[in-house]
C-alpha cells in the first residue's frame, strides 16, 4: 500500500463514529425496538382511556409495599406507524413515567417480550 493509500485509509477509519446499537423487545423472534414501544406507551397517557378503538386500557395494580401508579396498554404495530385502529398484535403496559414497561405479544397469549440491552 502507497503512503497516500495509507493516509486515506487511516482519516477513513478515524472520521467513522462508533454507532451504539438501539434496545428492542424480542417478540417471539420479531424485534420491536425501544422507543417505539415508548412511543405507544407515551400515546397510551395522551388519550382519554377507550376512545380510540377502545385504547387506551386503564389498570390500577396493588401489591403490598409497591406503588405502580395507573398503569395504561397501548397497541404496537411492528412498523414505523402508530396504531389507528385494526388487529393488534403487540401492545405496552406501562406506568405514566414509563419507570414500568412491558411488551406483550397477544398471538402467544399475551407471552411478555424479553427487553434486549442496545
Amino acid at each position: 500500500m502507497r503512503p497516500f493509500q495509507l493516509l486515506s485509509a487511516i482519516a477513513i477509519f478515524l472520521s467513522l463514529e462508533t454507532v451504539e446499537a438501539a434496545a428492542y423487545w424480542n417478540c417471539n423472534g420479531t424485534p420491536i425496538p425501544d422507543e417505539r414501544a415508548r412511543s405507544a406507551a407515551r400515546l397510551a397517557f395522551s388519550f382519554v382511556p377507550n376512545t380510540v378503538h377502545g385504547c387506551p386500557s386503564v389498570y390500577r395494580v396493588e401489591y403490598p409495599g409497591v406503588e405502580f401508579g395507573t398503569l395504561r396498554t397501548f397497541p404496537i404495530k411492528n412498523s414505523d406507524e402508530s396504531w389507528q385502529g385494526g388487529n393488534v398484535d403487540y401492545y405496552v403496559l406501562a406506568n405514566i413515567g414509563l419507570s414500568v414497561m412491558e411488551v406483550f405479544v397477544v398471538e402467544a397469549n399475551n407471552k411478555r417480550c424479553t427487553k434486549v440491552a442496545g
